[in-house]
This record gives structure tokens, C-alpha cells and sequence, in this order.
């Protein structure tokens, strides 16, 4: 069967660049292939919200998973979002799929903001079964915000960004099974040209020496003896 194509590292880039283009015009961004993750009435609401907060926030819903362009890492999607929008804030990105979240400020006065000093309940909300599990969390989130004492945040460094994937211009392996039909013609002539020229070079060189061309049988006999034939 002929293998599944993997996505380009410019069409896993894509889904970075529309989070920022959608960040652009609101505080809350969510991908439109888990739109169901949260109903209209919660978006509206949590962007009034967001919008009177005393603290820049930056809200991302979308489904991470190992194969996209952060290899399901939230925190590695945040700094790529930072990086690109260049905004200080507090980033954060949920998981419409497990409900996890990861929060990393830049540049804002909250201290004990981060990933690693969130409540256990923003661990898997989306296992409480309800439609408004992702929306309940995210009100959590921006309490755990509005509650976190002033103060000089942390400083946290981007983690290694995943490999990137190759390129879709690459050479294509041999064994891949997507060669052109002229190349299973090319290849045993140059095979052939190959053993030819080889082929000439030892008869040369035997010439050269005075010795006898080889034959194809060198011991073999011209005609059966008399004994052989009895």
C-alpha cells in the first residue's frame, strides 16, 4: 500500500499562523475543527471577561496532538504564539480534546504563574462529561489569573521545538514506491552500459598482456573423445 503522506512543516505551520491572525482580533481563539468544544454563548462570555481583566490574557482552544507542529505540547505552542505576536501577556492554550491547559506569562506583573503551578482540577476536565467542561475549566483559569499575587513573574524559556518535518521537496527514497515509469527502464540500461564498459577494460588489459581473450569455458573440450563416448 503506498504510505499516508505527512504533512509539510509549511502546512503545520499554517495552523500557528491562523491561532495568530485569530488572537489578533480576539483574546479568545478557537480552532474551528473542535468548535463544539465551546458553545457560542461561553465564547461571548469569556471574551467580556477576558476583556475587563486588569491583566493582558491571550486564550487559544485547540486540539493538540503528536503529529502538529508542537508535537502536543502546549507550552511549546505558546512560545511559537509569543514569538510571533511579540505581545506581552498571559498565554494560554487548551486542549479542546483532553481539557489540559498550560499558562506561561511574558512580561506581566503576576508571580507563580506557569504550567507547572496550575490546580490538579485543570487536569482532564473533559472526563466530567458535560458540553461545558472546557468552559468551566477556562473560568478557573482566569479566577487562578485574577487571584495570582502581583508581582515579577518568572522568566521561562522556550523548551526545544519538536523536528521539523521534511521537506515536501525532498528526494524521494528509492524503496518508496513512487518512482516515474522511466526510471525502471533507466536504471538496468545504465546496469548494462555499466557492465559493459567493465567487460572491455579486463579484455584490454589481457591483450595488453599477450595473454589469451577468456572464453566463456576455457576447459572446455572442441569435440568428445573416444572414451567419453563409450
Amino acid at each position: 500500500p503506498r504510505p499516508v503522506a505527512q504533512p509539510t512543516g509549511a502546512e503545520l505551520g499554517a495552523r500557528v499562523e491562523r491561532v495568530v491572525e485569530g488572537l489578533a482580533r480576539s483574546p479568545l481563539y478557537v480552532d474551528p475543527e473542535t468548535a463544539e468544544a465551546l458553545a457560542p454563548g461561553d465564547r461571548a462570555r469569556l471574551r467580556e471577561r477576558i476583556a475587563g481583566m486588569d491583566v493582558p490574557v491571550l486564550v487559544a482552544a485547540v486540539p493538540m496532538q503528536d503529529a502538529d507542529e508542537s508535537a502536543g505540547d502546549g507550552e511549546v505552542l505558546v512560545h511559537s504564539l509569543h514569538g510571533r505576536i511579540g505581545r506581552d501577556a498571559v498565554y494560554v492554550v487548551a486542549d479542546t480534546g483532553s481539557g489540559t491547559v498550560d499558562i506561561v506569562p511574558f512580561g506581566v506583573d503576576r508571580a507563580g504563574l506557569g504550567t507547572f503551578d496550575l490546580p490538579d482540577s485543570f487536569d482532564g476536565p473533559g472526563s466530567s462529561g458535560s458540553d461545558d467542561g472546557l468552559a468551566r475549566v477556562l473560568d478557573e483559569v482566569l479566577q487562578y489569573v485574577e487571584d495570582s499575587p502581583r508581582g515579577q513573574s518568572s522568566v521561562y524559556y522556550a523548551p526545544d521545538p519538536p523536528l521539523a518535518p521534511a521537506d515536501e521537496d525532498a528526494v524521494q527514497s528509492l524503496f518508496a514506491g513512487d518512482l516515474t515509469p522511466g526510471a525502471t527502464v533507466v536504471g538496468p540500461l545504465l546496469a548494462v552500459s555499466f557492465l559493459g564498459v567493465v567487460a572491455g577494460v579486463l579484455f584490454v588489459a589481457d591483450w595488453l598482456r599477450g595473454a589469451p581473450a577468456r572464453g566463456p569455458f576455457p576447459s572446455a573440450r572442441n569435440r568428445p573423445t573416444t572414451g567419453l563416448l563409450r
